[in-house]
C-alpha cells in the first residue's frame, strides 16, 4: 500500500526527463487548466446562477457583477449559444411524455 502513498516519487520528475519527456504532473496541470479555461468560455451561465444564490453583501454583489459582465461578454461573443442550445434540447428531452394509453389501475395486487 505504501507504493501508491510515495509522493515524493510522484513529484520528483522521472529518470532521463529530459526536454523530450514531460513531468507527468505537468501534462495534468495543463488538462485541468485546458478544462477550466473551456468552462469559463463556454460555461458563463453557471457562475452567474451561483452568485444570484448568494446571500446578498458587498463581496457577493461584486462577484455577482462581474459574473453579469463575464456572461454579457461571452453571450456577445456566441460562447454562450452551444450550452443554451444543449440546455434547449434537455428540456424538450425531459418534456417528452409517453402517448395515453390504458388507464392504470390505482392499485395493484402484489399477491
Amino acid at each position: 500500500m505504501s507504493e501508491f502513498l510515495d509522493f515524493d516519487a510522484l513529484l520528483t520528475p522521472p529518470v532521463g526527463a529530459g526536454p523530450t519527456k514531460a513531468h507527468p504532473l505537468r501534462w495534468t496541470s495543463g488538462a485541468m487548466a485546458l478544462a477550466a479555461l473551456l468552462l469559463l468560455a463556454f460555461n458563463a451561465e453557471s457562475p452567474r446562477a451561483w452568485t444570484t444564490q448568494l446571500s446578498p453583501n458587498a463581496a457577493s454583489q461584486a462577484a455577482r457583477l462581474v459574473a453579469e459582465g463575464w456572461w454579457n461578454q461571452t453571450a456577445r461573443l456566441g460562447l454562450a449559444r452551444p450550452r443554451s442550445t444543449l440546455s434547449g434540447w434537455w428540456d424538450k428531452a425531459q418534456a417528452l411524455t409517453w402517448p395515453a394509453g390504458p388507464p392504470v389501475p390505482a392499485t395493484r395486487p402484489y399477491r
